[in-house]
């Protein structure tokens, strides 16, 4: 990912947080995104673990919000206002 590619990523992702129902996700999609274009020197192994297993499979909505943020940012992936939905939708059932 180049810088302006990041830059970009980083402006729509924030504009999608003002959402009060997707802060949580797109807080952690940034995290990760961050995770992804500076590497190992953003964050700890640790808390990158945390994020990507140990939220994930907690009973908290919340969290598993963050996780799945967290995991699309990490892979790079550009912020879609789809993305909040089909988590919208995943809460739901």
């Amino acid at each position: 990912m180049n810088e302006d590619h990041f830059v970009q990523y980083v402006r729509q992702a924030k504009r999608l947080r003002e959402d009060e129902n997707q802060k949580l996700y797109w807080s952690g999609y940034l995290w990760g995104l961050r995770r992804h274009y500076f590497g190992e020197s953003f964050g700890t192994p640790e808390d990158h673990q945390k994020l990507l297993n140990d939220y994930r499979s907690d009973s908290d909505h919340g969290r598993q919000s963050i996780a799945k943020g967290y995991e699309k940012g990490f892979q790079g992936e550009a912020p879609t206002e789809q993305h909040s939905e089909d988590l919208a939708m995943a809460n739901c059932h």
